[in-house]
């Protein structure tokens, strides 16, 4: 897995990352940016469909230990960079005209939650992260 600083990588570098060497990648995300805020409303709709006991769609998922809690969800549609080069020049152009919808290839995402004052429990979130990128 790869671990990254936003900024050094575009879409389409972790595209071949992903497609051609099989390689999984991690980049944290600030508090204003569009994934953080698709998965914050995801989040939010797991906790409101466990609260009323609404079955949960397939592609999410909730590993919780004591203080620590990881809500993944698959198929997120925001990163419109993430493709080839042949999809990027078309996202673009849809980009522009703003009536046409931009298709995105899906992606994974996950929050991962602490309680304050609680340590840090990698191995829970090793065996959680692996279990929910073999879904």
């Amino acid at each position: 897995m790869i671990v990254a600083v936003r900024g050094f990588f575009s879409g389409s570098n972790l595209w071949e990352v992903k497609r051609h060497f099989g390689i999984d990648f991690l980049i944290y995300s600030k508090s204003n940016m569009d994934v953080t805020k698709e998965l914050k409303a995801k989040m939010k709709d797991y906790q409101e469909r466990k609260k009323g006991e609404i079955p949960l769609p397939a592609d999410y998922f909730c590993g919780q230990d004591k203080g620590n809690s990881i809500y993944g969800f698959n198929n997120l549609g925001w990163f419109w960079t993430y493709g080839d080069r042949v999809h990027q020049k078309q996202a673009k152009r849809n980009l522009y005209k703003k009536d046409v919808p931009v298709r995105t290839h899906p992606i994974t995402g996950a929050i991962i939650t602490r309680d304050k004052g609680k340590s840090d429990n990698t191995a829970f979130f090793k065996k959680v992260l692996q279990k929910f990128y073999s879904q």
